[in-house]
């Protein structure tokens, strides 16, 4: 007894020991002194780097608004393009404080910017001007065990322009055997002459939250290169990146990152080179499995998949949204080389390819596409055909529960893919987009109740939990396309959102509908009915005249 109490008690100090040990560094670039101690807001630094030179593992630093250079700060020394901060030691790395702060939930990242810049010159200029001497990683973290964590800042002007080392990728962000944490950052006016101008990920596995890849360039995947790497990612923006392959993202030799609730817009792997052909506007997956769950690709464009591009690769697609992706070739929306995707509960709509494969083109390539729906894409043979829907090369997609425009028959479970918009089986979209206008982010593939889409899927044949809105998948009988139709049974409450306007028919549910901001209710000869104990109703809904608007306050039964 005396031996196990003696050791629970070293145990207990080793413990409390090593919590002891971990230190909270603050650091305020406007009225901070590097020869402060560091441990306070009145004692912070001046400089970023002098509180990572000094740090033990799993420290904490707190850094308030400003900008930060890698080559300012103890230990450093100025201009050197080889600077970079250094996220290591497990340390916990927050941004967005006003330099007051008590507690962590008091910061403000999106108020109070931290920013992070490779300008060690301060003299960045529009479209990646006077970068010559600017760090070729703004932050690197590398061989590292211990889980770091960076939260809150802007990463920019990071320049990975030559051939040597490791200084040709990874401008933003280098990753390589590590597996940080990224939260709430913004990678944006990164540069790299081969990949991964935003982020690199290589042999790594971090985990990437709510984040923003804005007007990067590079090669290969702007916005985030994954070379054999397996990232999360969850909640990411991937705006306005160029490149050659992945203007979004590329991932490639075996890499399988699972992208969770992200968007991919305005991307565009077209770097002014006509004599070469590019793919993935949004991602391109080269000999790599990737997991995608309840993303949209919306206005993206390449030569080949406007959306994504699929090289030797079978990813996994579930609940995506292909709406205004232009192919300046093949594959408006999603381009399939020797690979088997398989796709459930997507909604291809508003695509556009110049040749083939408005919405899908597969070469060699054996798809499964369940519970999804394809409509309204165009390529040379018009808009609505059966080519605009999917162009098949030595491929035999297995295709059931879908609806596709003038290509699906009623077997499989499928519905008829006719093409006038006065029959039952149009799919009654909320706002369908003109294909020959993409790329554009015009259009709403939500669908109006009366839709012959809902309540007809396979259930079996997707196991994600929620739609891209958050609502249950499964809502009664599984619907087609990337959207569940929250109104079509009966939940206990409904939030009908401007993404629903305008509306018709009739909405139910067992507690509570609001109506927010934005909601307007047309003439459009089917009433509007609100059935639920309480109806909530905006100050700025409206409605046309003529409208028969009625609240009923039965509810009904889930």
């Amino acid at each position: 007894m005396k031996t196990t109490t003696t050791l629970l008690s070293l145990l207990l100090l080793f413990l409390f020991t090593t919590l002891q040990a971990q230190t909270k560094y603050f650091v305020d670039i406007s009225s901070g002194d590097d020869l402060n101690t560091g441990l306070s807001w009145d004692q912070a630094f001046e400089n970023l780097q002098t509180a990572l030179n000094i740090i033990s593992d799993h420290d904490t630093i707190w850094v308030a608004q400003g900008t930060y250079v890698p080559d300012k700060g103890t230990g450093t020394t100025n201009d050197l393009r080889t600077s970079s901060f250094y996220l290591y030691k497990g340390v916990n790395i927050y941004g967005g404080f006003a330099g007051s702060e008590t507690s962590l939930d008091q910061r403000d990242w999106k108020t109070n910017l931290c920013i992070l810049s490779g300008d060690l010159m301060h003299n960045d200029g529009s479209k990646f001007t006077n970068y010559d001497d600017n760090a070729y990683h703004v932050l690197r973290c590398a061989n590292q065990s211990l889980i770091p964590t960076i939260d809150g800042f802007i990463v920019q002007g990071g320049n990975a322009d030559t051939l040597t080392g490791q200084e040709f990728f990874g401008a933003g962000m280098y990753i390589l055997n590590a597996n940080p944490i990224v939260n709430n950052c913004t990678f944006q006016n990164n540069f790299a002459l081969s990949s991964g101008a935003g982020m690199q990920n290589a042999t790594a596995n971090p985990t990437i939250q709510n984040c923003y890849f804005f007007n990067n360039q590079t090669s290969h995947g702007s916005g985030m290169h994954n070379n054999n790497a397996s990232p999360q990612i969850i909640s990411c923006t991937f705006e306005k990146n160029s490149s050659r392959y992945g203007a979004g993202m590329y991932n490639i030799n075996n890499s399988q990152p699972d992208i969770i609730g992200c968007l991919f817009t305005n991307n565009h792997a077209d770097l002014g080179d006509t004599t070469i052909s590019t793919g993935g506007g949004g991602i391109y997956n080269n000999d790599s499995n990737a997991q995608i769950t309840n993303c949209t690709f919306l206005s993206n464009s390449a030569d080949r998949g406007g959306g994504i591009n699929n090289s030797f690769s079978t990813p996994i697609i579930r609940n995506a949204v292909f709406l205004g992706n232009l192919a300046e070739t093949l594959g408006g929306g999603l381009y399939n080389g020797s690979s088997n995707a398989n796709i459930a509960n997507c909604s291809f709509s508003g695509n556009r390819a110049f040749f083939d494969g408005g919405a899908i083109y597969n070469h060699t390539s054996d798809i499964i596409l369940t519970n999804s729906i394809i409509w309204n894409n165009n390529d040379q043979s018009g808009t609505g055909t059966a080519l605009a829907s999917i162009k098949n090369i030595n491929s035999t997609p297995i295709i059931t529960y879908c609806l596709i425009q003038n290509i699906t028959t009623s077997v499989d479970g499928n519905i008829d893919g006719i093409t006038l918009a006065g029959n039952s089986n149009y799919p009654d979209f909320i706002g369908e987009l003109d294909p020959t206008t993409a790329p554009s982010t015009n259009g709403n593939l939500r669908v109006y109740l009366g839709s012959p889409l809902i309540d007809v899927g396979n259930d079996s044949a997707n196991s994600t939990l929620t739609d891209p809105d958050g609502y249950n998948r499964i809502n009664g009988t599984i619907d087609l396309g990337a959207y569940e139709n929250p109104a079509a049974n009966c939940p206990l409450e409904l939030l009908l959102t401007n993404v629903y306007s305008p509306l018709k028919g009739t909405y139910e549910a067992v507690n509570e509908i609001e109506l927010a901001n934005g909601a307007w209710i047309p003439s459009l000869g089917v009433d509007l009915v609100l059935n639920a104990p309480e109806v909530i109703l905006s100050p700025t809904t409206e409605s046309e005249l003529g409208v028969v608007f009625t609240v009923e306050n039965a509810g009904c039964t889930p």
